[in-house]
């Protein structure tokens, strides 16, 4: 799994710009590390790669909005008018968990009550 292909893909995930990624670049290196410990094998092909580094963006993308995730209000009423949102962090959460659960070929399960998300 190549760096610079996790930052590219977490750039299109977060929807940030590379200056603002730049602060996050330790995130990015972080969920490839924790991807990195899971891989069942010590070779992969290209496709094979560029799908882990998907899963290791959308892990860095989870962090980040968890980060990220401000007072948590899911709702907000004034009078008539009612604003309800899927969090951000729920939404990273859910598209992590569709990620994974494509690689999960490649990687080992997470099998430690010390992980940094659960399911």
């Amino acid at each position: 799994m190549i760096f610079s292909e996790v930052i590219k893909n977490f750039l299109t995930i977060s929807g940030i710009d590379e200056k603002e990624a730049n602060k996050w670049n330790f995130m990015c290196d972080f969920a490839m590390n924790s991807i990195n410990l899971r891989l069942r094998k010590s070779e992969y092909t290209r496709e094979e790669n560029s799908r882990l580094a998907v899963a290791a963006a959308a892990l860095a993308y989870y962090y980040y909005a968890a980060d990220n995730s401000g007072s948590g209000v899911k709702k907000f009423s004034a009078g008539d008018i009612t604003i309800e949102n899927e969090s951000t962090v729920e939404y990273a959460k859910s598209r992590l968990k569709i990620i994974e659960q494509s690689v999960s070929d490649l990687l080992y399960p997470e099998k430690s009550e010390f992980a940094f998300y659960s399911f």
